[in-house]
């Protein structure tokens, strides 16, 4: 194994389904770069963007969540974080390579934070 300097995301997304809005999302409204209020407003306008990929209408299942014209935000974002994440397809191989690279990432942190090596125990079983 290596050690990942860097992670290459835009190779990953190629295999998402375009549907999911995630290249839109990565590259036009960075949520990394917004503060505060501001990045609540840019998250939940990501969710209602990939909730409309899949032919479903935000507006409707904000409506469910509104009573006396005030929206439950946080059960309406619950919901649509659920929905998409419930159409999200892991693969195995991903999660284990994933694995792999976070222990090359904390083996490197500790090593670079003067942990001796032999306190560090690797093991390459997933």
């Amino acid at each position: 194994m290596s050690i990942v300097t860097g992670y290459k995301l835009e190779e990953k997304t190629k295999k998402i389904p375009k549907q999911w809005g995630l290249e839109s999302f990565l590259s036009g409204m960075s949520v990394k770069n917004v503060k505060d209020e501001d990045y609540e407003k840019s998250y939940m306008a990501y969710l209602e963007t990939s909730y409309a990929t899949f032919d479903k209408k935000p507006d409707e299942l904000k409506s469910k969540y509104t009573k006396d014209k005030v929206l439950d935000e946080r059960v309406y974002k619950e919901e649509l974080e659920n929905f998409l994440i419930n159409k999200q397809v892991v693969d195995t191989a991903l999660l284990e390579n994933l694995a792999k690279q976070r222990v090359q990432n904390l083996k490197a942190y500790l090593t670079e934070h003067k942990i001796p090596d032999e306190q560090i125990v690797v093991t390459q079983e997933v």
